[in-house]
């Protein structure tokens, strides 16, 4: 059995989602594995496949299901799916202390504020990360300056991997995307796409400023936004009130994965202007689509994608129209399978293999 601890859908995050397809990968390759999802973030609904467990809110029922997914035996692997570890750092080792001693346990590390947010607690805080990692078997960092800090920080290199949160997306024709699109295109119009939670650190402010700059130049430019999971209330009406009513531009919230996938198949260029990064999943399904993307420097980024300073409006358009005459992108390295097959050998090594 395998038991995937972290947040599920819905809603729909970067982290919610890779555990969703990654259920699906590890269903179609061992179906002989029954599977449990633990989502502490969640709540609980409904429509909830009978192996989703939310204890948030759900009662002490949901709580003693939850205890009882850590502690059965049969689990051959729990993986645990962290974000910026705030959370982690005080309940890991409670969770931890539940996973039965012949059970392998995976930790994948995704946000890109985990290295900030563990600085910020001083040494106190890195000891208590040095502690928690080290009971895994695994842990999965999804960039290398993840995996740097992780070694530098007490944990075996042998127990670490790189693997980027990547799988590959499944695109579904959404109506109302094409509706959307369809009354933005124009002939030589060129179609930017942001995308991430509706906060300051994702940087829409920096692309609707960009997006101004480049049509003052006489550049024909359309802007859409995608917003998800995270609002804030205050940002979005400095957003409002920035984006003139001349830009073109269309804004989304909440799209399923399949429906951004189309979106991302309709647009021109991706732009990713965050001040802190994990990976950026949206990053390489833009590239599995042959899409152009542009990109903070503020951590490095796939091989081939463009890069600007962090948060500079300036250097974002100077990057924006390098694209625009280099619109076909070369992705150096780039395995669109790699993730899912290293995934795989992960998994079959901790569920066949003899220690």
């Amino acid at each position: 059995m395998i038991t995937l601890v972290g947040a599920f859908p819905p809603p729909y995050g970067g982290i919610s989602v890779h555990a969703q397809r990654l259920s699906q990968l590890l269903t179609e390759a061992f179906p002989e594995q029954p599977q449990r999802v633990l989502d502490f973030y969640g709540r609980k609904r409904q429509a909830d496949d009978v192996g989703v467990v939310r204890p948030r809110a759900g009662g002490i029922g949901e709580a003693l299901r939850a205890v009882a997914l850590l502690r059965d035996r049969r689990a051959r692997v729990v993986h645990f799916h962290v974000a910026s570890m705030d959370n982690f750092l005080a309940y890991g080792p409670l969770l931890l202390g539940g996973v039965p001693a012949g059970t392998r346990k995976f930790l994948t590390v995704h946000s890109g504020g985990f290295i900030r947010s563990i600085e910020r607690g001083g040494q106190a805080r890195q000891a208590r990360l040095a502690r928690i990692v080290g009971r895994f078997d695994e842990v999965i960092a999804v960039n290398p300056a993840q995996r740097e800090y992780l070694a530098d920080h007490g944990l075996e290199a042998g127990r670490i991997q790189v693997i980027p949160a990547f799988l590959p997306p499944v695109m579904k024709a959404s109506a109302e995307v094409e509706r959307t699109m369809r009354a933005l295109a124009r002939p030589g119009r060129r179609l930017l796409l942001i995308s991430g939670f509706a906060i300051r650190m994702y940087g829409f402010h920096t692309l609707v400023e960009a997006a101004q700059r480049l049509r003052h130049d006489g550049l024909d430019v359309g802007l859409v936004c995608c917003f998800y999971t995270k609002f804030d209330q205050a940002y979005l009406a400095e957003l409002d009130a920035l984006i003139p009513n001349d830009l073109p531009h269309a804004l989304f919230r909440d799209l399923t994965p399949e429906a951004f996938s189309h979106l991302l198949s309709a647009i021109d260029v991706f732009v990713r202007a965050t001040d802190a990064d994990g990976d950026c999943v949206a990053i390489r399904e833009a590239a599995s689509f042959g899409k152009p993307v542009v990109a903070s420097d503020c951590v490095a980024r796939l091989p081939g994608v463009v890069t600007y300073k962090t948060f500079d409006a300036g250097a974002m358009t100077d990057a924006l129209r390098h694209v625009f005459t280099h619109p076909t992108p070369t992705y150096e390295g780039f395995d669109v399978g790699a993730g899912r097959e290293a995934l795989l050998a992960l998994y079959r090594r901790a569920l066949y293999e003899v220690k």
